[in-house]
């Protein structure tokens, strides 16, 4: 989701493979046959989702718990224009498995092209009233013949000149996709204040969008990013100044609490590699390293080799995280991502919100 977490690539496939891992979703595999399940809770659980094998496998395994999924879909050019980013018959297989779970379906429609999301391209599309009308039509006609529940719309990098382009444009979108009885949900840069001048997160007026779309999805994470200093992913206390400031400005029953999955592994000086709960337990083990607790932060973390740190998320972290949501009210939480997690949040998920 967010740019910092996004290790420059070829092609968003080979991201895929070369630093989560897996593959496509098996091509003959059945899902048709599954049957629907009560859910565990009450609360809005929003996976994102890559189609490969982890993804698909916590998908399967946790199906009872989710109540959405959003599958990186879509990227929208400055022409207004959708490109997919998917196999079709695999897109298609996870959707009908959501729906004989009674899972949501959100198309992720973003503006990442050549590993970076693109300020260039969606200036020019938030510029150009045709290209704006394009893309609202597109948008609104393939999420309808898909049979999508709704859209998750992650722009990113936009640049805070274009704040007031962005929220006309969302405010167009919404109006088309409400007439179709799709829901709108959104992606937004985490702050604790409004900066309308700052560059990564001032386009985004959580007031005005909050007035259009259903959700607000608040991505509560890289706190401390890939090409920053070492520190928690997202701390206890950062995450609640963001939930304090988002109720602020938008009705708690539109924030979704977007909440990390993943870890970053930092040499004494240069760029974090992403880790994923797996990798980072393995990562331990192989070093010999004691993992340990910062009480302050509530994050678990490890050092080792010369001096690298290592920052994560696990069951305990996020259980903090989701006693923010009910504190606050919000209406739920989306897990960055699918097949990422410490399987022991399931568990955590399904008694905190019962």
């Amino acid at each position: 989701m967010n740019q910092n977490i996004l290790i420059p690539i070829l092609t968003l496939l080979f991201y895929l493979t070369s630093i989560f891992g897996g593959g496509q979703i098996p091509p003959n595999q059945n899902t048709a046959t599954q049957t629907s399940q009560v859910k565990l809770h009450d609360k809005f659980v929003l996976g994102y989702y890559l189609l490969d094998s982890s993804s698909y496998n916590s998908l399967i395994q946790n199906s009872n718990s989710l109540t959405g999924i959003a599958p990186w879909s879509w990227g929208l050019d400055s022409y207004g224009n959708l490109n997919a980013d998917f196999d079709p018959e695999a897109l298609a297989q996870v959707l009908q498995f959501a729906g004989t779970r009674k899972i949501e379906t959100y198309a992720l429609i973003h503006n990442m092209f050549n590993g970076s999301f693109d300020s260039k391209i969606v200036t020019a599309l938030l510029d150009n009233e045709i290209a704006r009308t394009r893309a609202v039509n597109h948008i609104r006609s393939t999420v309808v013949n898909w049979g999508l529940t709704g859209i998750n719309l992650d722009l990113e990098n936009v640049p805070p000149s274009r704040r007031q382009a962005l929220t006309n444009f969302v405010a167009e979108l919404s109006s088309a996709l409400h007439d179709e009885g799709v829901t709108v949900t959104m992606a937004v840069p985490a702050k604790t204040s409004d900066d309308p001048n700052h560059g990564f997160s001032g386009a985004f007026d959580y007031g005005e969008l909050g007035k259009h779309v259903d959700q607000l999805v608040i991505m509560a994470y890289d706190q401390h990013y890939r090409t920053g200093p070492a520190g928690p992913v997202a701390s206890i206390n950062w995450v609640e100044n963001v939930v304090k400031y988002a109720v602020n400005q938008v009705p708690a029953s539109k924030i979704v609490l977007g909440i990390p999955n993943y870890g970053y592994d930092w040499p004494q000086t240069g760029i974090a590699s992403a880790r994923t709960y797996d990798q980072t337990m393995q990562l331990a083990a192989a070093q010999g390293a004691n993992i340990k607790w910062h009480n302050e932060h509530k994050v678990p973390y490890f050092t080792y080799g010369s001096n690298r740190q290592v920052w994560f998320e696990n069951r305990y972290s996020i259980k903090y995280k989701l006693e923010l949501v009910n504190q606050y009210k919000l209406h739920g939480i989306a897990l960055w991502r699918l097949g990422q997690e410490d399987p022991g949040i399931w568990n955590v998920i399904n008694t905190t919100f019962k």
